[in-house]
């Protein structure tokens, strides 16, 4: 890769899997219950607010190598579509702002 920002791999120097802890959603699926519990908001919407968090916090941190081997930030794209009322801002402001 060509950058400045240090490379990780998820994999081992003999090319196996990284060792990973028991159970690597158990904290995001955390942060998942306790948004949709604190601000009664969808579970789904919360999933996308806070899965938009992460990307923005990791772009700085992580680059990811194209297929053409070149190597761009960490990115995903998000919309949200629901009706007033539905606690957007509220999930947004939750997950971003704290």
């Amino acid at each position: 890769m060509n950058s400045n920002k240090s490379s990780i791999s998820i994999f081992s120097s003999d090319n196996s899997p990284a060792p990973s802890p028991a159970d690597p959603l158990k904290l995001f699926k955390e942060a998942l219950n306790d948004g949709v519990n604190q601000i009664q908001s969808h579970p789904d919407m919360c999933c996308s607010a806070m899965l938009s968090a992460l990307s923005i916090a990791a772009q700085g941190l992580i680059n990811v190598q194209t297929l053409e081997g070149r190597a761009k930030p960490v990115s995903i794209c998000t919309l949200t579509s629901a009706r007033s009322g539905d606690r957007k801002t509220s999930t947004d402001n939750y997950y971003f702002v704290r």
